[in-house]
């Protein structure tokens, strides 16, 4: 089993949708869906609870142990800090997802739901999901708005300069599209 660490911030937003810390951990344990990066630095998961009961949780891999198993080594993830724990419907407003679809197809659907602009690399263009050059050093926010949180994940190759699966989460996007169209 994961142990999942949730930072404030993440339990304050979870608090606000109702999300209890046991579905936030059966999200990542019991996962109807996942991905693990290149790198193997970051977990998203998502569980279906009910067929209009989407959690969803994206955040890096804090801990792991290579294992020997047949004489096979084995990589086993025993730690995960949560970003957005989330609850999501199957109609999104930049699409639908469903139980049958992969994390790779769910990820930039969410990214564009709720996503606000985002880039690695000063000279390229920014995205809602962020594909290209750049690392976790030169992120910037593409925003007109003041006073906005946001939650940023993200998979970073250091070696080949590279960002992957990159998005913020504009918390104050998300929040208003839970209140009036994702909790009927």
């Amino acid at each position: 089993m994961i142990d999942l660490i949730l930072p404030p911030q993440t339990k304050e937003l979870m608090a606000a949708l109702g999300i209890t810390e046991q579905e936030a951990i059966t999200t990542l344990n019991d996962r109807h869906s996942g991905l693990a990066d290149n790198g193997l630095t970051r977990i998203a998961a998502v569980h279906w609870f009910s067929r209009t009961r989407i959690i969803f949780l994206d955040g890096p891999i804090t801990k792991k142990r290579q294992e020997t198993e047949n004489g096979r080594p084995i990589l086993r993830f025993e730690e995960v800090t949560a970003g957005p724990v989330i609850e999501l419907r199957p109609e999104l407003p930049a699409g639908k997802i469903d139980r049958g679809m992969e994390m790779k197809e769910i990820l930039p659907i969410v990214a564009m739901s709720f996503g606000i602009e985002i880039s690695a690399d000063p000279h390229e263009p920014a995205s809602k999901f962020y594909n290209g050059r750049g690392d976790n050093k030169q992120i910037s926010i593409k925003s007109s708005e003041k006073e906005r949180t946001y939650m940023v994940c993200g998979s970073f190759d250091h070696d080949k300069k590279t960002a992957s699966m990159l998005y913020a989460l504009d918390v104050d996007k998300y929040l208003n599209w839970f209140m009036f169209k994702g909790s009927s």
